[in-house]
């Protein structure tokens, strides 16, 4: 390996080391409550070695966001498709999103932040936005095809889509959002609430 490829490695993981150091933070404190210094303090680097590989707090978080992304496009994907009954598309998702939930809740939230903080996410360069974007699309590629599906087999109205999975992802982020924010649910019943959440919604497209 020549000088120019080891010194770019080692930038590559001074940059990762201050992402999961930032990342504790961040889980630990919030966003909010987090400040550029915090993060200078707990990895033992001055403020411009920082701003030498980040342009932001924002950028940093943003780095945070699309890992919470890429999980919950995982775990969507983890469905089985070709096993799947159409007319169960949401109540499989639901499991799904659920798990995101229960499993990486600091992941959740950290998702849950910066979609609702547009000042926050505003200040997230281009570059990783584009990341969201491309996996955000990966999420919803399962969903997605099994509407068609039912579509094609007449199992569901024709309807839009992408409309559909818009509303239904807005609804049941509002159900667990309320759940967090405000703890009216306990565990189990929030998971027996969204359950019947996907069920009116797989009903509700059927003919």
């Amino acid at each position: 390996m020549g000088t120019k490829e080891r010194k770019q490695r080692e930038l590559e993981n001074r940059k990762q080391f201050i992402i999961e150091k930032s990342k504790e933070l961040f889980f630990q404190k919030g966003f909010s409550n987090v400040t550029i210094q915090d993060i200078c303090d707990a990895i033992e680097y001055g403020r411009s070695a920082v701003y030498n590989l980040f342009e932001s707090k924002e950028e940093i978080y943003g780095y945070v966001y699309i890992e919470a992304v890429k999980i919950l496009a995982d775990l969507l994907n983890e469905i089985e498709i070709e096993k799947v009954n159409p007319a169960m598309t949401f109540a499989v998702a639901t499991k799904q999103i659920f798990k995101f939930y229960s499993d990486y809740t600091p992941y959740y939230k950290a998702l849950f932040f910066f979609d609702t903080n547009h000042l926050a996410c505003d200040q997230i360069p281009e570059r990783i936005l584009k990341v969201k974007y491309s996996e955000k699309e990966r999420a919803m590629k399962p969903v997605r095809y099994l509407l068609n599906l039912g579509i094609k087999k007449g199992v569901f109205k024709n309807i839009n889509v992408d409309n559909v999975i818009n509303t239904y992802f807005a609804s049941i982020l509002g159900i667990i959002n309320m759940f967090v924010t405000e703890e009216m649910l306990g565990f189990e019943k929030l998971g027996a609430v969204l359950d019947y959440h996907a069920q009116i919604y797989d009903q509700g497209l059927m003919r």
